[in-house]
This record gives C-alpha cells, sequence and structure tokens, in this order.
C-alpha cells in the first residue's frame, strides 16, 4: 500500500501540476458566447465547441477561478478517462485501474450518472454498478472510505459521469457541485423563471457593455437587472458559493483564498455605469424582485417599479443608449393564441414607436410570433427552453 506521503507526492506531480482535459457545460445555442467568456477568463487552450458545451485544457487553478467568476457556464467536467469496453468485465477493469486514490478523498460520497448511445453496454443500472464496485476497490485498497449512494443528501456528493458513445466510454468527475446557474440571490422566482446562466448569455450576446441603459420592462424575478447590475458593478457570481473541488484530495485552499482575494479587490465598482429600468405590470412580480434584490444586496442599485409597459413609457435622454430585454409570457403563461399573438403585436409596436432608436433582445416561441412582432434584427440565436423551441432575437442599437 502507498504511503500517504507517497500519495501527496502523486497528487501534486499528475494533479497539481499539469493541465488536464475540462468540458464546460453551457445553454445550447450559445456555446459562442460562453467561449468568448473562457477566453477573456484568460483559458487559451479552448479545443473547440460542440453542442451544450466547450472542451478546453488548463490547470486546476484556472477551474478555481471560473468557478468563481463565470456567468454563463451551468457546470464543468474533467475528463478521466477515455477508453473502449463491449462488456463488463473490460468496464470494471479500466475502471478500477484509474487512479481514484488521486481523486476522491477519505469519507466522499459519490453517485453515477451514465447516458449511452450505439453501444454494446446499455444498461445504465448495471453499468453504474460496475464503476461503483471498481471505484470502492480501488480506493479500498489505499485505505480510503467512499460510499456510493443514490438518494439526495445533506453531504457533498461527488458525481461521476459515464458516457458509453459506439462502445467507448468516457468517465469525467463533476467539478462543480451544484449547478453554476444556482448564484444565490434568488429564493423567489416567477412562471417560467429563466437560469441566471441563461439571462446572462443573452445579455452579454446583445453586448450589455454598449449600453449605458437597460429596460426590463416585463421583469418577473429580476434576472436580466440583476445580472446586468452584476456585471456592470463587477460582482462575482460565485464568490460566495462552494463547490464538490473543495472536497478533493488536490484542493488547495490558500491558492482559492488567494483567487478569490484578487477578485475581491475592485468587486463593486461600477466602472461603466448602468441605469437600469426594472419593471413589471404584476405588483406580485414587484415583491418578488424586491426579495431577489435584497438576497443580492442590491437593492441601493436596482429601484424596481410596477409599470405596464404598453402604457406608461419611459423617457430617455437623447444621448441614451438602450437596450430592451423582454422575455415575454408564452406557452402555458399566456391562455389562447391570439390573445398570444396580438400581446407579440402590441411589443413590436411599442418598440417601433416609444423606443425607435434602442436596441433589444427578445425571446420568441417561434417563426409565427415574429412575423406578429414584425420587428427587424441583426442576429437570431435559437434554443430548446423548457420543452419548447424558442429563440432570441437580437438588434444592436443605431447609436452604437
Amino acid at each position: 500500500m502507498t504511503t500517504d506521503k507517497g500519495i501527496s507526492r502523486r497528487i501534486k506531480q499528475h494533479i497539481i501540476a499539469k493541465d488536464h482535459t475540462f468540458f464546460a457545460i453551457t445553454q445550447p445555442g450559445f456555446e459562442k458566447t460562453a467561449e468568448s467568456e473562457l477566453a477573456d477568463s484568460g483559458i487559451s487552450a479552448i479545443r473547440g465547441a460542440v453542442t451544450g458545451g466547450i472542451e478546453f485544457a488548463s490547470r486546476l487553478t484556472d477551474c478555481y477561478l471560473l468557478h468563481l467568476r463565470s456567468r454563463t457556464l451551468t457546470r464543468i467536467l474533467m475528463r478521466i478517462a477515455h477508453f473502449k469496453a463491449t462488456n463488463f468485465t473490460v468496464l470494471r477493469k479500466k475502471t478500477a485501474s484509474l487512479p481514484w486514490e488521486l481523486y476522491l478523498s477519505n469519507g466522499i460520497q459519490f453517485s453515477c450518472k451514465t447516458t449511452c448511445h450505439h453501444s454494446r453496454l446499455y444498461h445504465t443500472g448495471r453499468i453504474e454498478q460496475e464503476v461503483s464496485d471498481a471505484v470502492t476497490a480501488r480506493l479500498g485498497e489505499y485505505g480510503i472510505r467512499a460510499h456510493h449512494t443514490m438518494s439526495d443528501t445533506e453531504s457533498p456528493v461527488q458525481t461521476i459521469f459515464i458516457r458509453f458513445d459506439n462502445d467507448l466510454c468516457q468517465i469525467s468527475l463533476d467539478v462543480s457541485g451544484d449547478p453554476l446557474y444556482r448564484r444565490g440571490y434568488r429564493p423567489c422566482v416567477s412562471a417560467a423563471p429563466l437560469r441566471e446562466t441563461l439571462a446572462a448569455l443573452i445579455l452579454m450576446e446583445a453586448r450589455i457593455g454598449s449600453y449605458d441603459t437597460l429596460i426590463d420592462p416585463m421583469a418577473g424575478s429580476g434576472i436580466f437587472s440583476i445580472e446586468a447590475a452584476m456585471m456592470r458593478g463587477n460582482i462575482h457570481p460565485g464568490i460566495n458559493r462552494h463547490f464538490i473541488f473543495e472536497s478533493w484530495p488536490s484542493f488547495r485552499p490558500e491558492t482559492f483564498h488567494h483567487i478569490k482575494k484578487q477578485l475581491l479587490h475592485g468587486a463593486g465598482d461600477d466602472i461603466n455605469p448602468l441605469t437600469v429600468y426594472c419593471s413589471d405590470y404584476s405588483g406580485q412580480a414587484i415583491q418578488t424582485i424586491l426579495k431577489n434584490l435584497q438576497a443580492g444586496k442590491l437593492s441601493d442599485i436596482i429601484k424596481p417599479e410596477q409599470r405596464n409597459f404598453f402604457s406608461d413609457y419611459i423617457t430617455l435622454p437623447g444621448k441614451c443608449r438602450s437596450l430592451i430585454v423582454l422575455n415575454p409570457p408564452y406557452g402555458k403563461r399566456v391562455t389562447g393564441s391570439q390573445s398570444q399573438k396580438k400581446l407579440y403585436e402590441k411589443i413590436g409596436d411599442t418598440i417601433r414607436c416609444r423606443y425607435p432608436k434602442s436596441g433589444y433582445a427578445i425571446i420568441v416561441p417561434g417563426v409565427e410570433y415574429e412575423k406578429h412582432l414584425g420587428l427587424q434584427y441583426d442576429r437570431k440565436i435559437p434554443f430548446l427552453y423548457g420543452g419548447l423551441q424558442v429563440a432570441v432575437i437580437f438588434k444592436d442599437s443605431p447609436q452604437l
């Protein structure tokens, strides 16, 4: 059996001191936007995007940074192994040969999640059992206890992702833990809320940094307003979060806290002030937004108002560069297709007549509703959300 010092030496050599391959998961359709954020975070070895994610190579310390500052990623996986397995004997043997003692700490609980496509091994339950048995057996050889769990628990759970595709098995470790869209500032949500990461992606794609005014007139739970204020205030979304990599034997708290300290320097300084008009016609929505602002410590920055977008217009200064963001009700949130069509017609008329110099980013549930909206756009990103095929259309302000 290898000594603790021997394992520590191997962790430094093979985990801390080396680059690893990671896969960053993001909202399908917005891979290029997320890739730009990775590049802005200093990730240079970006290997390319596929549907729903970006593969890149970096050190663990770069992953620390991404978890603290990324606004667009859902989670990050570390690639552990890639091998061919056409029977369970090979699967178990290959899995047991991996150095799990370098990745998992004593007493950790772990779970397995499996997907299979066009492979001879397709029984996910059996695959997960073989992998979990191999992992616990390998760790047991080093005196490390690990418990496979299939139920939710309050304790941190390390997820092992197993993917079979054409008999090729890929094993990855979840680096994040809870999804990264759980910022912690939204205890209250409205009907059919956007995830924080999707709101951030839309704002980034809309080039929020080029505007001095944001109009969020159907704010719901205030997600666009809050994310925009955090961006412009240099408030990092993961700074008060905990992540599963903090339970890894390779985790170095002093390095992590040093990165945090560097990010906190200047956080909250709004170098380019952004005026936010956050409103909703619903008084209940305003109460929801107020609670979320309080949780996010943004009550002094955003003052939501009860306002009707179609009648209570905002008077903007002549030189104002304004962006309108809209996630109008659709699907089950609107009764009757005619009501929904009229809603989109009114939105289009209001923007054309009252805000002709504003840029906009509007979520639209289909080509038919785009026609009723009647607005031109510079680019369009289709995506699947809540089981519905929708798209967001973007128009840059002519003043940019």
